[in-house]
């Protein structure tokens, strides 16, 4: 007899369906295609045994399921009743063995597997191919106290044809091993900082609830504190520019920018009343760039730039390309790679040629040679899974969430097949008295891959020789230094793919071809991002995100900059990546974790610090919002509008330039919108100490004043 464990019940259905049909009671045979006609027939079956009876080359063959995880590392209190009290915690708390406990409600299923196991000559894992999927199989089998050998079945869609390629090409259990030992380390390093630094940062602090930690929560709060700080720190800066207005002597017109920044508006205008009018082109650089097409999408890409174009959270991604691939219609989507196996092309043909019956598809495949671009079919970037691409199954049906994710992943194969874009950049430089005026502009010459997806509108400038004489007009544009923004879900998924390397700087595929690992999985970061969402430590602001009180105060706090680290996060990341390729002992690797949390514990008992009393409660003031007239509540890092809910951005941090201000100082610059000086701001560019007074505009923007 074989047993062949799956994830979920209706991926038991479709493998049992693919492998050989599902008998009804009736003498019915249920095939692949006709699954969704019989479901509830077919579930009736499952529901009663617990799984589907089938033959399999011949033999006996029971196909069940889990219900994901049946099996979790146990609680404190599932090793000593005692540690409900945290504070009867012998801190840290390391396990001999760390033992696992059964989840709720899946007894009844665990027993039916049990069984099956235990009677069975062959067992094939058939979970997800990934570390979640690997220990979710271990777990029950170890559980089971189970020695039938077993097998692994990979599969990259769900397709009939896939899984009969998968199942009639079983691997050794021991190409699952080091999966599984990367998915086991996870989660004991989870557990091991989230339950041991958790349980000391609560019992040292003066908290009313739990203070929260953990491996990868705690860096990815502290990216967002730290933005928000930077955001609050900031004091914006007025400049002015000139700007020319050129005529050429046929009539048209182009803008041209002088680079110099001026910080008085009087020494801009002077500048301009030196200008004679009469400008001169005096340089034209042009160029024509090849521009290659987007990158094909990993789970992140596909969130990044779902939010940017939907508003879509990345759980909301996430959920979408699951149930595009559960019912087919897209390969596997908690993949960390943007490129397809060398040997993919004829199965990526067989794709194309499908959806090219759908309208909004067909006028860019038929007709065309599938050339592909060889850049996005490279073995060297993939670990298991490839770039989420269609299959050849083609949807009868999506609602209009999974019609956007669909559309997006569908042009981004099509795309490959597509030449790369020629766009011509041209610089201009224009001259008068000496003084030179820039302007830029861009022309798309050949579409390629844009026919597909768009192309984006040209900056076009008249046509000029070197040498041609303009008129200039002259005006001064005022302009402020602006502040970083706030992360949105999509530019925090950047963040937490490029750990400590400049997100903001990467576009998608310079993160597709970035190799390194970042703040957790493809299937966890968005999990990651909720969990800060129920904790209270972080809310949004309209589309984005910022801390909450809480989460500011329990950054503050921590007294391990460590944890706090995106590049120490990211570099368990990477170890675990090299306990997958059998390049990093798993055993050294749980050491270093429970030598770390040991040292942590030490810390936090001795050096936490800061409110962590409801700082979710802001303290009132009597203050009114100089922006829009709400009340002004004071917080653990200055004051703020209480209406910040609803879009009003106004804040003042209590640190400025590494001086502390005085709640009086506060005060009176919202209520009279200048300070006396204040001595003791230091420059961040030379670190010398400055004095000055501070004022703050109608829109509440804050700025040095040295009259």
């Amino acid at each position: 007899m074989i047993t062949i464990l799956v994830e979920k019940p209706d991926m038991a259905r479709k493998i049992a369906a693919a492998l050989d049909g599902i008998k009804l009671s009736d003498g019915t045979v249920v095939t692949f295609s006709q699954l969704s006609k019989y479901e509830k027939a077919v579930m009736s079956i499952q529901t009663k045994n617990g799984y589907i009876p089938i033959k399999f080359k011949g033999q006996d063959c029971a196909v069940t399921h889990s219900y994901g995880h049946l099996f979790s590392l146990c609680a404190l209190t599932d090793y000593d009743e005692d540690y409900k009290q945290w504070k009867n915690v012998d801190l840290p708390f390391i396990p001999k063995h760390y033992r696992l406990k059964g989840l709720p409600n899946t007894a009844k299923q665990f027993a039916v597997i049990k069984g099956l196991f235990n009677k069975s000559d062959l067992i094939i894992n058939a979970t997800d191919w990934d570390r979640e999927g690997e220990a979710i199989f271990s777990y029950i089998y170890e559980k089971a106290e189970c020695k039938t050998p077993y097998k692994r079945a990979y599969y990259h869609s769900m397709t009939e044809e896939e899984f009969d390629h998968a199942f009639n090409n079983l691997k050794d259990s021991a190409d699952a091993k080091p999966g599984e030992s990367a998915g086991r380390c996870r989660a004991i390093a989870d557990w091991l900082i989230g339950i041991n630094c958790t349980v000391a940062a609560t019992l040292h602090s003066n908290a009313n609830s739990v203070v929260s930690v953990g491996r990868v929560q705690t860096p990815t709060l502290a990216m967002i504190v730290q933005r928000e700080k930077s955001i609050r720190d900031f004091v914006s800066k007025t400049y002015y520019v000139p700007k020319a207005t050129f005529t050429t002597p046929d009539g048209q017109t182009y803008i041209g920018t002088n680079d110099t920044k001026f910080d008085s508006e009087k020494d801009a205008e002077l500048f301009i009343k030196e200008l004679s009018g009469r400008g001169t082109v005096t340089d034209i650089k042009s160029e024509i760039k090849k521009v290659d097409a987007p990158s094909l999408y990993s789970l992140s890409i596909l969130q990044i730039e779902a939010n940017s174009k939907f508003g879509y959270s990345a759980n909301q991604t996430l959920e979408i390309a699951q149930s595009l691939y559960e019912k087919g219609y897209t390969t596997y989507p908690r993949t960390n790679s943007a490129y397809l196996p060398e040997d993919y092309k004829a199965a990526a043909d067989r794709a194309l040629t499908a959806i090219s019956v759908l309208p909004e598809y067909g006028p860019f495949i038929i007709g065309r040679p599938k050339t592909y671009n060889k850049k996005y079919f490279n073995d060297a970037k993939i670990e298991s899974h490839f770039a989420i691409v269609p299959t050849h199954v083609v949807p009868e049906k999506l609602t209009e969430s999974e019609r956007n994710i669909y559309d997006m992943v569908c042009r981004s194969l099509i795309m490959t097949i597509y030449p790369p874009a020629k766009v011509k950049k041209v610089k201009i430089i224009t001259s008068d008295s000496g003084n030179d005026f820039v302007t830029r502009g861009s022309a798309v010459i050949e579409k390629g891959w844009m026919e597909v997806s768009g192309v984006p509108k040209d900056k076009n400038i008249p046509v000029l020789s070197e040498g041609d004489k303009v008129k200039g007009s002259y005006e001064v544009v005022e302009k402020k230094t602006e502040p970083p923004k706030r992360y949105t879900q999509g530019d925090l998924i950047k963040a937490m793919v490029a750990a400590d390397k400049d997100a903001d700087a990467m576009d998608c595929k310079s993160l597709a071809e970035l190799g390194v690992e970042g703040i957790g999985r493809e299937s966890t970061r968005a999990s990651i991002i909720e969990t800060l969402y129920k904790r209270g430590y972080i809310e949004n602001s309209k589309k984005s995100i910022m801390p909450t009180p809480k989460g500011i105060a329990l950054i503050d706090g921590l007294p391990l900059e460590e944890i706090k680290s995106a590049h120490l996060t990211a570099m368990w990341e990477s170890k675990l990546s090299d306990i997958e390729r059998k390049k990093e002992d798993p055993d050294a690797f749980v050491k270093d974790i429970e030598s770390l949390t040991k040292k942590w514990c030490d810390i936090i008992r001795n050096e936490m610090k800061g409110d962590f009393r409801a700082p979710s409660v802001l303290e009132k003031s009597d203050l009114k919002c100089p922006v829009c007239g709400n009340a002004v509540r004071k917080t653990p890092w200055g004051y703020g509008c209480s209406n910040y809910k609803a879009g009003c951005k106004f804040g003042i941090n209590r640190n400025i330039c590494d001086k502390k201000l005085t709640d009086k100082q506060i005060e009176t610059l919202i209520t009279k919108g200048e300070t006396k000086e204040i001595k003791g701001f230091k420059s961040k560019k030379t670190g010398k100490e400055f004095s000055a007074k501070l004022t703050m505009d109608k829109a509440g923007k804050v700025s040095f004043s040295f009259k």
